[in-house]
């Protein structure tokens, strides 16, 4: 794992991400995800401290 890190220039942890993933379902599960957050707590707080 290391080796394949090092050559792609990335960290350890992607390629065991990936390399879950694609025993999970193939190429198909491969595809780059969103990593935007389902939600933010914190804003909601801020805004409806502001509209009080």
């Amino acid at each position: 794992m290391v080796e394949v890190a090092l050559r792609y220039g990335v960290s350890r942890q992607s390629v065991h991400t990936w390399r879950k993933r694609y025993q999970k379902g193939g190429v198909e599960c491969l595809v780059e995800r969103s990593r935007r957050p389902h939600r933010v707590v914190q804003a909601t707080w801020v805004c409806r401290g502001i509209a009080l």
